[in-house]
């Protein structure tokens, strides 16, 4: 199945070898968010929209895995790829 439009009321999706009706209920598995229950109100060839119980944050869903929802601990990869850690300190060194 592929998301074709998605919303906080609900979706529209794809699929090929998805056969449902008006009326059937899902529960879908949807990116930073996980399970979301709703109805088919429609379908139309392969195309179907599925009308959420409850509303969700679309724009969470769209985020990519990586991101994290707090802004102030989004790290980008770019922060620390390719950084090595510094030389030790010889004079740290004891010997035993």
């Amino acid at each position: 199945m592929r998301v074709r439009n998605l919303s906080d009321g609900g979706m529209m999706a794809e699929g090929t070898n998805i056969r449902v009706q008006r009326g059937n209920r899902l529960t879908v598995e949807l990116r930073n968010i996980g399970e979301v229950s709703g109805s088919v109100a429609w379908v139309q060839d392969d195309r179907f929209g599925i009308a959420f119980d409850a509303e969700i944050d679309s724009q969470r869903a769209r985020r990519p895995l990586s991101e994290p929802t707090d802004p102030a601990l989004a790290i980008t990869e770019r922060s620390w790829v390719h950084r090595a850690p510094p030389p030790p300190d010889p004079e740290a060194f004891r010997k035993i």
